[in-house]
């Protein structure tokens, strides 16, 4: 995989469905706020999502060009460091705000609040030109911020809230609109209505906001500007190209689920039906695809592909790993294979048998055929982790096997 490549298809108008981490078809959203002008959308948003707004994020005032927003909560360090680090060495010819969201949950547990306290104590010392005692990694980072003065801000938000995942990007979303609607009112002070509508009308067109997880590495140091080049010329919506680099599972089976979780998110690359971060779009799609549906699950892979349909998509590629984790996912479906290959009777081989029949009714002309997944299912169901991981390598290395 190229790091940093770029493609733009063309939008899938026919598609009204994405496959989720589950494998499972699911509908996307149907449309937000798009009857009325500026104004009266981002008055009707903002009554709507009143109690998603977070006043800090508001008031940092005019948003950036690009706005990156990296959701963490009780994250390793290393890995939050090195998300920031490929950030602040990005190369970006507009102004680029990185905001990391430090999201915790109500009545969360020690363990957790003592990291986040820690990841926030770290990155609020990169803000504190006073800061002395610092690692020289650290350092690093600060020196790399310092050298991009004027062109990078650095931010950190934490939150306690419901909802997870989909409950961060929610309050995300809304924070930015009201956050535009304030910059923008405040401008346009004793201006006439059509010169106020303009001016958020500019905003929401011109500003991408991109989340991107704390476990990733964009390689590529132009990558990010690439994509706002493309969210601006060509209305494109960003997703993820992703390159597995390691697993975080047992020794024994480490090699082949990576290779298995690779293949997961290739066969939906290859479908057209890929929603996974980093994630971007112009402020105006949050009100053209409305809220993110808290609650209901991958909410925040629906609100991102409702917004992909039939708009050109920017592939955005990085680098990344992945965690088991008891949370619906692709962490929870890395836990899930972990276990069935050990012996465990679960509904593992149900997420491939799911992608199977999205291929099975919707014949295309792809990287790969129904017949290499249904090969594939058959190695699944002996547990010999052998076979299995010949059939996976050798799909991962030259696509179809037919």
């Amino acid at each position: 995989m190229k790091n940093g490549s770029c493609d733009v298809p063309n939008g899938n108008d026919h598609q009204g469905y994405i496959i989720n981490c589950a494998g499972d078809k699911v509908p996307l959203a149907e449309e937000g706020f798009t009857a009325r002008c500026a104004i009266g959308n981002t008055d009707d948003y903002l009554k709507r999502f009143k109690d998603s707004v977070v006043p800090e994020i508001v008031s940092l005032g005019e948003p950036a060009p690009i706005s990156v927003v990296i959701p963490s909560c009780a994250s390793a360090e290393p890995g939050l460091f090195q998300t920031l680090m490929s950030l602040c060495l990005a190369e970006s010819s507009v102004p680029v705000e990185i905001l990391v969201f430090i999201n915790e949950p109500h009545h969360a547990p020690e363990h957790v609040k003592k990291i986040n306290d820690q990841n926030e104590k770290w990155i609020c010392s990169l803000l504190n030109s006073t800061s002395e005692n610092m690692s020289s990694k650290v350092q690093r980072l600060r020196d790399a911020v310092s050298k991009k003065q004027g062109t990078i801000a650095l931010r950190c938000v934490r939150q306690v809230l419901a909802g997870g995942l989909a409950g961060v990007y929610q309050m995300v979303t809304a924070s930015w609109i009201a956050r535009v609607r304030a910059f923008c009112d405040e401008k346009a002070l004793g201006w006439q209505r059509p010169e106020k509508i303009a001016c958020i009308e500019q905003s929401l067109r011109e500003c991408m906001i991109l989340f991107c997880d704390d476990d990733m590495e964009i390689k590529d140091a132009r990558a990010v500007s690439k994509a706002y080049d493309q969210v601006v010329k060509n209305d494109a919506v960003v997703l993820g190209r992703l390159e597995i680099t390691r697993v975080e599972t047992a020794q024994e089976y480490r090699s082949v689920l990576r290779d298995l979780m690779q293949l997961f998110f290739d066969l939906k690359y290859d479908r057209g039906l890929n929603f996974l971060t980093p994630r971007g779009m112009r402020l105006q799609h949050i009100l053209s695809v409305g809220g993110v549906k808290v609650g209901q699950p991958f909410a925040d892979q629906i609100f991102f592909a409702s917004a992909a349909r039939s708009r050109a998509q920017f592939l955005l590629e990085a680098a990344t790993h992945i965690g088991e984790s008891d949370h619906p996912g692709n962490g929870n479906f890395l836990k899930k294979l972990r276990l069935y290959l050990e012996g465990e009777d679960n509904d593992a081989l149900e997420i491939f048998q799911n992608v199977l029949q999205r291929y099975q009714e919707d014949p295309h002309k792809g990287r790969y055929c129904a017949q290499d997944i249904e090969r594939l299912i058959v190695s699944l169901k002996t547990r010999d982790i052998q076979k299995i991981s010949s059939i996976t390598s050798k799909l991962l290395l030259s696509g179809s096997s037919l």
